[in-house]
């Protein structure tokens, strides 16, 4: 480091440089989308899992389970246009909170 700098200076950013600011209403929901995005994508691959583990136990026992087998793959595309409709939603929901007030926090 230079001399007649210290540490705390260098960590600082420059006032009015460096800070983005974004819409409250932006900030909550795309942390609602994230949260249900990973909450669907699991219950998603918790069913896929499920669904394919008790067509496994049933064709060992003898009994062929193909109806079980098949609502796996289009229970897991119906989590992905699920979760693909709420981001959509809330991207709408944010041109709108944006429309109506403009209310920022700093990123």
């Amino acid at each position: 480091f230079s001399a007649g700098v210290s540490q705390t200076q260098l960590r600082q950013k420059p006032p009015g440089k460096g800070t983005e600011q974004r819409l409250f209403c932006e900030v909550f929901l795309t942390g609602v989308a994230l949260f249900c995005e990973v909450f669907l994508t699991g219950v998603a691959l918790f069913c896929e899992v499920f669904l394919t583990g008790v067509a496994l136990l049933a064709a060992q026992s003898g009994r062929s389970s193909p109806s079980v087998a098949a609502l796996a793959y289009p229970l897991r595309c119906f989590c992905a246009d699920l979760g693909r409709t709420f981001m959509a939603f809330v991207r709408v929901s944010g041109d709108f909170c944006q429309a109506q007030h403009l209310s920022f926090v700093d990123k």
